[in-house]
C-alpha cells in the first residue's frame, strides 16, 4: 500500500514537473512568436515608409532634372550670343538668361524613414540583402549628386557674383529673374546700359566663368541621372519585397 503511495506521489511529482516545462517552453514560445510577429509588424512598416520616401525623392528629383535642362539651355544661349557677337540684337534677353544662370539650386530630400531606421539599427529587419545593401549605398550616391551642387554653388557665389559686382555692373535685372520677384526699387539693366553690356560680353574671363558653369552643370545631369537610376531600384526591390504588404496583417 505505502508502495502505491509512493509511486502516486511520484507520479503526480512527475507530471507537476511536465506541466512546469511545459508552461516554460510555451511562455518561451509565445514570447518568441510575439517578438518575430512585431518584427514583422515593423519590417512592414519600414518597407511601406521606405517606397513613400523614395516615391517623393523621385518626384523632386525630377523636378531638379527639369530646372538642371533649363539651366544647361540658358549657360548655353548666353555663350552662343557672346561667341556669335549678338549680345546687341538679344540685348533684352541678357538679363533674364543671367538670372536664370545665376540661380544656385540644391536638393533637399531631408531625412525620411531611411535615416530613422539606421540610427535606430533597425536597418536588420529588411531580409533582402540586395535591397540592404542598396539603401546602405543611398546615402553616398545622393552624395555624388550633392558634391556637384555645391560646386556650381560655389562657382556662382564665390566666382561669377564677385566678377560681376566688382565691375559695377547692372544686376537689378538678372537679380529679379533669379529671385522671381518684382524688383522693388527703380531697376538697372544691363539691356539699359549697352556700354557695360559690350564690355562684359567682350570679356573672356566672362566666357571662362561661363564655360566653366555650363560644365559642371552638364555633368550634374548625369548625377541626377544615376541618382534617379538608383531611386527607381530601389522602389523595385521595395515593391517586389515580400514583406510589402497593404492592409492588416494576421495574427
Amino acid at each position: 500500500m505505502n508502495g502505491g503511495l509512493k509511486q502516486n506521489t511520484w507520479f503526480r511529482a512527475f507530471l507537476e514537473g511536465v506541466v512546469i516545462v511545459g508552461s516554460i517552453l510555451l511562455a518561451f514560445g509565445i514570447e518568441a512568436w510575439w517578438d518575430r510577429h512585431n518584427e514583422r509588424l515593423e519590417e512592414t512598416s519600414i518597407v511601406s515608409g521606405l517606397h513613400d520616401q523614395f516615391s517623393r525623392h523621385k518626384e523632386q528629383l525630377n523636378e531638379m532634372i527639369e530646372y538642371q535642362k533649363l539651366k544647361v539651355t540658358t549657360v548655353q544661349d548666353l555663350l552662343l550670343i557672346i561667341q556669335q557677337n549678338q549680345w546687341e540684337k538679344h540685348a533684352d534677353r541678357i538679363d533674364t538668361l543671367l538670372g536664370i544662370a545665376l540661380r544656385p539650386a540644391t536638393m533637399d530630400l531631408g531625412d525620411g524613414v531611411l535615416e530613422s531606421t539606421i540610427s535606430s539599427g533597425h536597418l536588420d529587419f529588411i531580409s533582402d540583402q540586395e535591397l540592404r545593401l542598396k539603401l546602405v549605398r543611398w546615402e553616398g550616391v545622393l552624395g555624388e549628386a550633392s558634391d556637384d551642387e555645391i560646386v556650381i554653388r560655389n562657382i556662382i557665389l564665390d566666382k561669377i557674383f564677385p566678377y560681376l559686382t566688382g565691375k559695377g555692373l547692372p544686376m537689378g535685372g538678372s537679380l529679379e529673374k533669379m529671385v522671381s520677384s518684382e524688383w522693388p526699387i527703380p531697376k538697372r539693366t544691363l539691356a539699359g546700359d549697352p556700354q557695360k553690356l559690350n564690355a562684359l560680353c567682350m570679356d573672356p574671363v566672362f566666357a571662362a566663368l561661363l564655360e566653366e558653369l555650363l560644365g559642371f552643370t552638364m555633368h550634374s545631369g548625369w548625377e541626377y541621372q544615376n541618382t534617379l537610376q538608383t531611386i527607381d531600384e530601389i522602389l523595385d526591390n521595395l515593391e517586389h519585397y515580400e514583406g510589402h504588404r497593404v492592409g492588416p496583417t494576421n495574427l
